[in-house]
């Protein structure tokens, strides 16, 4: 039971010649790690064999209009923010840090994707990605710039996931959210577009129908607000499962749980360099947090 986390346990066997004690174990209960193969939450939840970041990874970025990938590996979330990212007013001068890491050997092969381009082949481009096994896990629309990024990862499996894209005001943010989550939907990916409008993308999972999930939505201010937040989102059992927005409209964080759970998750601060966010190095990468990085306007969102 959960309440009995924190607490010692020993065992004695015995029969009719002799006994024997068991040391002492610990228990911990933690919050609810993500079921094997659900790719709807950020991808260093997925991945919990040792060795992951022990390659050093690959530091790059996503040019606009370009693109980068990696077979058999997984990256960071797409790093979100107007004012550093982008140069307001020129024309796809925009750049979104990122790491990329090598699968260990063994694990299931996923690739990750990185795709940029003008701003208004956004909407096309995204149904071009549509697939049983794909998950969209962050998109920055950045307007202003006529540029826009997308992060994706792919798997080699069937995948069975059902993609969907909500374009609602920002005051029926949280009854869209909360309607998906009903369905056993999770938000994936979200931002603000052109008309001030949140898009909001969510997928299904035939691996998860009858799970519901209770959902919080937050638009934070930058700075101390936006890790203020997040931090309380996580003390209320929340993960994040989708971050995105601007300077302008604000930082949309989707904090989604499954129904009745509360236990507290875990949060990471720090602050990112040029060359994007490195996770934390030590386990479990199987608990969903969120870490909030920030520097110079810019924010990006990676799991433990």
């Amino acid at each position: 039971m959960l309440s009995d986390s924190g607490e010692s346990f020993q065992v004695t066997v015995s029969n009719s010649i002799n006994s024997v004690t068991s040391a002492v174990a610990t228990l911990t209960a933690g919050p609810r790690a993500p079921a094997l193969g659900d790719l709807r939450y950020l991808l260093f939840s997925q991945v919990t064999a040792p060795g992951l970041f022990q390659d050093g990874g690959k530091a790059t970025n996503v040019p606009a209009p370009g693109g980068t990938f990696i077979n058999n590996g997984i990256g960071t979330p797409l790093t979100i923010g107007s004012s550093w990212s982008c140069y307001p007013g020129i024309a796809f001068d925009c750049s979104w840090s990122l790491d990329l890491f090598n699968l260990p050997p063994g694990q299931l092969p996923l690739s990750m994707y990185y795709e940029s381009n003008a701003y208004s082949s956004f909407a096309s481009e995204l149904q071009s990605v549509v697939a049983p096994n794909i998950v969209i896990d962050s998109l920055d629309l950045e307007a202003a710039n006529e540029a826009y990024a997308i992060a994706y990862v792919k798997t080699a499996q069937a995948g069975g996931f059902d993609y969907r894209l909500e374009v609602v005001p920002p005051d029926q943010l949280q009854d869209t959210v909360a309607n998906d989550g009903a369905e056993s939907r999770i938000v994936t990916a979200v931002s603000f577009d052109a008309n001030h409008q949140a898009n909001v993308i969510s997928y299904g999972w035939t691996g998860d129908t009858t799970t519901v999930y209770e959902a919080q939505t937050v638009i934070a201010d930058t700075g101390s607000d936006l890790v203020s937040q997040a931090a309380a989102l996580a003390a209320g059992g929340y993960f994040i499962s989708a971050f995105g927005g601007n300077d302008t409209e604000g930082y949309m964080l989707i904090g989604m749980r499954v129904q009745g759970e509360t236990l507290a998750r875990p949060i990471w601060v720090h602050t990112p360099t040029s060359s994007g966010s490195t996770p934390p190095q030590s386990p479990p990468y199987a608990t969903p947090v969120l870490a909030v990085g920030f520097t110079g306007g810019e924010y990006t969102a990676v799991e433990q």
